[in-house]
């Protein structure tokens, strides 16, 4: 008698599990595939995010070959001296190496930095699958493959990146290539769409998928990857910017793997805390990021960053501002 209660309790346990595990499935599916970015594309509005200022002759378009055998682009800017940093620049969200054309010629021409621009995989003229990887990790390959490709005997190596670019800054120092890089610079970082620094939607910039981003993560823990290529992002860039020379290279969905390769990893003051010394520059105009948030949450993770607050700043405005130039050319000069 009791050898067939312990049977039937098993029984009504299994029962209830199957059940548990049947809902939940259905329900993780339900928020994976119900739960998608719309199909019209947004546009963000300007005021607090700004354009950049484009020159008409970017760079040169350069290529290097990535493990992969991919051909990747990237734009090179010569300072002038053998003594000088490498500094590699990471573009924002949607756009590509030429929002960066500016500020990289400018810090070259100032002979602070041999400067060097990708275009990131999945993104400008060339994207390979636009929006889309192959894997989380990709892009931090990649950029270890520029920096191993540009970087001569010896010399310092400071990787920087303004918004998403700058998360993908804070995830490359926090991971397996991080030992390349000597300083870094963030240019109003993104650091994941609940971080504390960052607007709802970011201003508009862009907008996460909440239940869909929830739902392929939980797979994710339990190593279901089938679905790493659904969309999660849904990016909104000034009308300026899409009407503008890099309108036809615009990319307007991020895949839930490309999101993730500009993410840091779980909370983003893990990966700050594996930075190297760090300059931190941001508007305090800026709509997509809360800029004064920045010293209080990363400071403490670690005591290595140097902040700077730019008075009457946006988003966009932030790269080519003068300020942010001089920032940047007086820090590296140290």
């Amino acid at each position: 008698m009791r050898l067939h209660r312990v049977l039937k309790a098993v029984r009504v346990v299994s029962i209830s599990v199957i059940v548990a595990l049947g809902l939940g499935t259905f329900g993780t599916a339900a928020m994976i595939f119900f739960d998608r970015p719309d199909d019209a594309p947004r546009v963000a509005d300007e005021e607090g995010l700004g354009v950049p200022a484009l020159r008409e002759t970017p760079a040169e378009l350069r290529r290097f070959t990535a493990f992969d055998e991919a051909e990747l682009g990237y734009r090179a800017y010569d300072g002038g001296d053998d003594d000088l940093p490498l500094l590699v620049l990471l573009h924002a969200a949607g756009l590509d190496g030429r929002q960066l054309d500016g500020l990289a010629a400018a810090l070259a021409d100032d002979g602070v930095a041999d400067v060097v621009v990708p275009d990131l995989r999945g993104h400008g003229p060339e994207p390979g699958e636009r929006g889309d990887l192959l894997y989380t990790g990709q892009l931090e390959d990649d950029v270890a493959e520029l920096i191993e490709h540009r970087r001569r005997d010896g010399q310092e190596v400071v990787l920087g990146g303004h918004s998403w670019g700058g998360g993908l800054v804070l995830r490359f120092a926090g991971g397996p290539n991080g030992a390349l890089i000597d300083r870094a610079v963030l240019l109003a970082p993104y650091l994941g769409h609940d971080a504390p620094t960052t607007r709802e939607d970011a201003g508009g910039l862009a907008q996460v998928t909440p239940l869909r981003l929830r739902g392929l993560r939980l797979l994710d823990r339990f190593g279901i990857m089938h679905w790493h290529d659904l969309p999660v992002t849904q990016l909104g860039l000034p009308a300026e910017l899409r009407d503008g020379p890099m309108g036809d290279a615009v990319t307007a969905q991020y895949s839930f793997r490309l999101q993730a390769a500009f993410t840091p990893r779980g909370d983003a003051q893990e990966d700050a805390a594996q930075l190297p010394d760090f300059l931190l520059v941001a508007g305090d105009a800026d709509a997509a990021m809360r800029a004064d948030g920045y010293e209080p949450f990363l400071s403490q993770a670690s005591p290595r960053g140097d902040f700077v607050l730019l008075d009457g700043v946006g988003h966009f405005d932030l790269v080519d501002a003068a300020q942010t130039r001089a920032a940047l050319a007086d820090w590296l000069a140290r």
